[in-house]
């Protein structure tokens, strides 16, 4: 059985607890868009402890371009 788990990501190392809980306190949820001219990474929410919060509604499309 799975006990544990460390990943690296973009930000850093990634890592859970025994519980399957990201062992974080908070980090930045962020979307990658195109915006015309290049590709750039736009904030959509914070997770704080197992708080989610988004800044607002993504639809399905956002994630396109940010025209």
């Amino acid at each position: 059985a799975l006990v544990r788990t460390n990943m690296y990501g973009l930000t850093g190392q990634v890592a859970f607890d025994d519980d399957g809980f990201l062992n974080m306190s908070k980090f930045h949820v962020r979307n990658l868009v195109y915006d015309g001219r290049q590709s750039v990474w736009q904030d959509i929410g914070c997770v704080q402890g197992k708080e989610v919060r988004p800044f607002g509604i993504i639809w399905p499309g956002d994630a396109k371009s940010l025209k």
